[in-house]
């Protein structure tokens, strides 16, 4: 059996699943650099404290590293740094090794410490070319990372926009394996759809962060416009963040009904997906957008933008959803119009056929695929 290393930041709900399957398949150790306390939790992304589910460090040997650095966060280059990995690796004399990105100094250390021991070394993001970046940024990141990419021996590419990302800072095309993002399909459960004779009140979901770079506001504006249409529009938001008091402020002033529902964990999302119509993804830009991927699996028609990076892969207009340029009310509005008037057109079973490569299994299909070629090549 093949013994595998993974080293990602901290535990992170949508990457338990993987790691799960891979211990089922290989002799597998993964690393934590970082155990976020709660207050963390509450400061790097959520507003709120809270825990995971255990259920996420469950299936698989795993074990936290010793982190030295002085002011600890997992969104920092700075704030993991784990120099006990390189002694790990060195140890284990993996068959091959995983990096989640290499935005931190943990990352490098095991990056460097692979290339020195001749481990096969694997790299999973998702970045894009979407991102907005001052010209300047872009030459010299185009320079370095041309640099980084030599040092990675295959690159797992989660969708369209990523492997475009890789491709583009100068990775072999047959290096590049696909391995999807997905989510935990035991989560979510899509919800039986009967249009026929219902009341006309649409309801509008929004899931994440409550901040600038998400626009939830454009959700409370687009619908604004659309009060003179035949149609009653209502909008939940779950998450917490910066923007709450301004969206019931907007919200008021607008006469847009909204519910603020406030942060809900992984496995208390499921009711709400299942209880909305639409699932509205306004974001200026993400590097992937995992909400998407989880209303899909609820079976529910997505509106989102052309800045996230999933939308290449997951929105099919007039079949799984609808796109539209970030920051433009006007048609995001007739976005909304449009999925409220033909909502039977949306099939829940189309848009479940869809979700269905982005799966758990397809991801770990690639894993195996650049794990076999490394094996080849490194004996």
């Amino acid at each position: 059996m093949k013994k595998i290393g993974v080293l990602t930041t901290h535990p992170i709900q949508y990457q338990a699943p993987m790691h799960k399957k891979l211990d089922d398949m290989y002799d597998l150790d993964v690393y934590f650099a970082h155990n976020e306390s709660k207050q963390e939790k509450k400061k790097s992304a959520f507003g709120v404290e809270f825990e995971w589910p255990k259920e996420i460090l469950e299936g698989y040997s795993y074990s936290y590293l010793k982190n030295i650095s002085k002011n600890k966060s997992v969104n920092t280059f700075f704030g993991c740094n784990t120099p006990e990995i390189i002694k790990k690796i060195k140890e284990n004399k993996y068959d091959a090794f995983i990096v989640h990105g290499w935005y931190t100094l943990s990352y490098w250390q095991a990056i460097l410490a692979c290339n020195y021991y001749h481990i096969p070394i694997m790299v999973r993001t998702d970045s894009t070319l979407n991102e907005f970046r001052p010209h300047i940024v872009k030459l010299l990141k185009k320079i370095f990372y041309r640099l980084l990419i030599n040092r990675f021996d295959a690159f797992l590419a989660v969708g369209i926009k990523n492997k475009e990302y890789l491709i583009y800072y100068g990775a072999d095309t047959e290096r590049v394996f696909f391995s999807p993002h997905f989510v935990d399909a035991t989560y979510f459960t899509p919800k039986n759809i009967d249009n026929v004779g219902r009341i006309k009140v649409i309801r509008l979901l929004f899931v994440g962060s409550l901040i600038d770079r998400k626009r939830p506001l454009d959700i409370v504006y687009a619908a604004s416009k659309l009060k003179n249409q035949d149609i009653d529009l209502e909008i939940n938001y779950v998450g917490s963040g910066n923007l709450t008091d301004k969206i019931v402020q907007e919200a008021k002033a607008c006469q847009v009904q909204v519910n603020m529902i406030g942060f809900l964990n992984q496995n208390e999302l499921i009711k709400e997906y299942m209880s909305n119509d639409i699932f509205i993804l306004p974001s200026q830009e993400e590097s992937w957008g995992l909400v998407v991927n989880e209303a899909m699996m609820a079976g529910i028609p997505v509106i989102t933008t052309i800045g996230v990076g999933c939308a290449a892969d997951l929105i099919v207009e007039g079949v799984t959803g609808e796109l539209y340029n970030p920051g433009d009310i006007n048609q995001l509005a007739r976005k909304i119009n449009k999925i409220s008037s033909n909502l039977n057109d949306y099939k829940q079973e189309d848009i479940l056929k869809h979700i269905e490569t982005y799966s758990v299994d397809n991801c770990i299909v690639g894993i195996s695929e650049a794990v076999n070629v490394l094996s080849n090549n490194f004996k």
